[in-house]
């Protein structure tokens, strides 16, 4: 299958890009030049949340007319 649209994964995470091969999507990755937000007194979800939509935010300024998906993950113990 190959779709007519190739998005961007706005994320470095060789599992992510490894999980969207596996389902057989057409994407890119590109780099996001960001700082992210670690800090431990962060609610997780809001940290990772904020994460991703910076990530985000950063490509589609740089490439508007496409799709793009940011991630990103933590582990909390």
């Amino acid at each position: 299958m190959h779709s007519l649209v190739t998005f961007i994964l706005a994320s470095a995470s060789p599992r992510r890009a490894e999980l969207l091969r596996e389902a057989r999507i057409d994407f890119e990755v590109v780099h996001a030049d960001v700082v992210e937000h670690e800090d431990p007194t962060t609610d997780p979800v809001e940290m990772v949340t904020h994460n991703a939509l910076i990530k985000a935010k950063w490509v589609h300024e740089r490439y508007p007319e496409r799709w793009v998906l940011g991630a990103d993950t933590t582990v909390d113990l």
